[in-house]
């Protein structure tokens, strides 16, 4: 339903019943945003989930490949003759080598951090007293 303020969703169920032997149709509309936004929030959830799974699956050998060949070729440029021209290209190897696993691990914490946005919250009740709950909520918020 468009409005002024926007748009409304709205959800429309329809009954039919009878009474006195005349028969009635019963029509209920009822709004359906908070439902529709908590499925939309699954659904970005769902998708980070994903796009952080896939990410991680090519990220991590990428980094492991990256050290390792980075070890090897340091092991083999401290093995050459400290006049040997291949030393210089070796280096610039490692270097390369070096940056791409710092680079590829920075994602993957940058990853591991972002898919705390797909967990699940988990709801404690406990009784409290309202002077405490009015306490904690004005510290959290300046009163005008």
């Amino acid at each position: 339903m468009e409005r002024p303020t926007g748009t409304l969703q709205l959800k429309v169920a329809v009954t039919e019943l009878a009474l006195g032997g005349t028969r009635y149709r019963l029509i209920s509309l009822q709004n359906i945003e908070s439902e529709m936004s908590a499925q939309e929030m699954v659904a970005w959830q769902t998708v980070i989930r994903v796009m952080a799974h896939e990410v991680m699956n090519s990220l991590t050998p990428v980094s492991s490949l990256a050290a390792t060949a980075h070890d090897l070729v340091t092991g083999v440029i401290k093995q050459l003759p400290a006049d040997d021209p291949r030393a210089i290209a070796l280096t610039d190897a490692a270097e390369a080598l070096e940056t791409v696993t710092r680079r590829s691990q920075g994602l993957l914490h940058f990853v591991q951090n972002h898919r705390r946005l797909t967990k699940h919250l988990v709801t404690q009740i406990e009784v409290a007293p309202v002077q405490r709950i009015s306490r904690d909520c004005s510290a959290f918020s300046p009163m005008t």
